[in-house]
């Protein structure tokens, strides 16, 4: 009932054009990805190598309660297997607020596993470590800490709905894993391979300057706009 009122919708996931257009098909829907809003020469670690000293690196709002849920969930289920392949994996959390107390408890009580809270600067870490976990499984919207990744050619090991909205292909951009089982095996296969970390790392930086960058974003933008005001005559310009 209401779309019908504006000139134009924008969309920040392909996900969301589709159902407005099989919802108001008279409304004129234009996809424009919402990128990483972060620093991108900062965050890029350029073509020097980088020492990866840490394994596996988490980044959330702990007061979210799908990032309490999928640490858990990882901890639980995940982890276990992780370790039992290559015992003294570690993995950091990053992220501002409380952990919940069910969550806390079981950092608490793993060795291997450290609770970094809110950090002034992320970047040291998103360069430091060799995968990151994105192990969502309820919520919505697009979660801007994989493309931040991706900038930081830093290979990511998520569940399908961790990464809905993003274009991405499932084995180059990074590697899916929705059962306990196949996330693990996805992220022992990162951390043992050296070489397929930076296959993926890098083909993910490459989707990241296509789709996501700031002058890709900035140029879709301007095209949403200008075609909105190009077509609604009506409206003095």
């Amino acid at each position: 009932k209401v779309l019908p009122w504006f000139d134009a919708l924008y969309c920040i996931s392909p996900i969301e054009k589709q159902v407005i257009e099989k919802m108001a098909p008279s409304v004129r829907v234009y996809y424009v990805p919402s990128g990483a809003s972060v620093d991108d020469e900062r965050y890029d670690p350029g073509s020097q190598k980088r020492e990866r000293p840490r394994d596996l690196l988490f980044i959330g709002s702990m007061n979210w309660f799908p990032n309490a849920h999928a640490l858990i969930w990882f901890l639980d289920k995940v982890f276990p297997l992780i370790q039992k392949e290559l015992p003294g994996t570690r993995l950091d959390i990053i992220g501002s607020g409380e952990p919940q107390p069910e969550m806390l408890r079981r950092i608490q009580k793993n060795r291997y596993v450290t609770f970094l809270g809110e950090i002034e600067d992320e970047v040291p870490s998103l360069h430091q470590s060799k995968v990151l976990i994105s192990p969502i499984w309820i919520g919505a919207g697009v979660r801007l800490k994989n493309p931040t990744a991706w900038i930081a050619r830093l290979p990511i090991v998520a569940t399908s709905l961790s990464v809905e909205g993003l274009e991405y292909t499932d084995g180059e951009d990074l590697l899916i894993g929705d059962t306990p089982e196949r996330f693990a095996e996805q992220t022992i296969c990162l951390l043992r391979d050296a070489g397929l970390r930076e296959q993926i790392a890098e083909r993910a930086y490459q989707s990241y300057q296509e789709r996501y960058s700031e002058k890709q974003i900035g140029d879709r933008w301007k095209h949403a706009y200008y075609s909105t005001v190009e077509n609604n005559p009506e409206q003095e310009r």
